[in-house]
């Protein structure tokens, strides 16, 4: 049975925008683009009644509430199905039925998905700083001495770390000794290349991993970031 529709995933301006079309008449039928918070929809849901069903059908795609944010991540609209006289009724409030199930199920089957991406990206991001944590740090360090092992090519690692942390702590409270932490990963995550990996290593210390760079392009990037980023110790070291 051919069913008109149109489908939206939402962007990160919280519009919706048009990723695919079914039906002949659905390029005419349905915008290209809907409106944040979706004012003029009014969502299908069960029971249904053949009689009250809406033209268009609406179906929100809806993914864990805490990973989105609570919207919608897509819209789903349907002409209503025009069935021939001897299957309406019955038969209309089932295939709707069938479209709304379907719709929840696929909800809850990405909303699993992301929870795990989710989980997986925390397990490897430091909570603090939003930097990589030692976790990810360790295990991609390996990998990269791997590479530089087998195609010759140079691998340099910064540690450096906060003069006299413990002291500015004790002095000025955690409060401010977090928020120090936090701009100082700022400045690093800001300054180092795309292809470098900044590391919140422990406590005040951090590593940064920069591939292909030689012990002498590091000491460099070393000193210049030292400058940028307050008093800290920095040695350089090439793997």
């Amino acid at each position: 049975m051919p069913m008109a529709g149109s489908f939206y995933r939402r962007r990160p301006d919280g519009g919706y925008v048009r990723e695919a079309l079914r039906g002949p008449a659905a390029e005419t039928a349905f915008p290209a683009r809907l409106d944040r918070g979706l004012p003029s929809l009014k969502e299908t849901t069960l029971p249904l009644r053949s009689q009250a069903l809406p033209d268009p059908l609406c179906f929100l795609l809806r993914v864990e509430p805490g990973l989105t944010g609570g919207s919608p991540e897509g819209v789903l609209l349907l002409a209503h199905p025009r069935l021939p006289e001897s299957l309406k009724g019955y038969g209309t409030v089932r295939v709707v039925a069938w479209v709304y199930q379907s719709v929840e199920k696929l909800g809850i089957t990405l909303s699993g998905l992301a929870l795990r991406e989710e989980l997986q990206r925390f397990s490897y991001e430091d909570g603090l700083t939003g930097l990589k944590n030692r976790r990810h740090f360790d295990e991609l360090f390996r990998h990269e001495q791997e590479v530089s092992r087998r195609s010759g090519r140079s691998l340099s690692l910064l540690m450096l770390d906060i003069d006299h942390f413990k002291r500015f702590n004790d002095t000025y409270g955690h409060e401010a000794g977090d928020e120090a932490l936090k701009m100082l990963s700022r400045v690093l995550a800001r300054h180092f290349r795309g292809s470098d990996t900044v590391c919140r290593y422990g406590g005040e210390e951090f590593a940064v991993l920069l591939p292909g760079a030689t012990s002498a392009e590091a000491t460099e990037r070393a000193l210049y970031r030292a400058k940028h980023a307050g008093r800290n110790r920095v040695a350089a070291a090439e793997a």
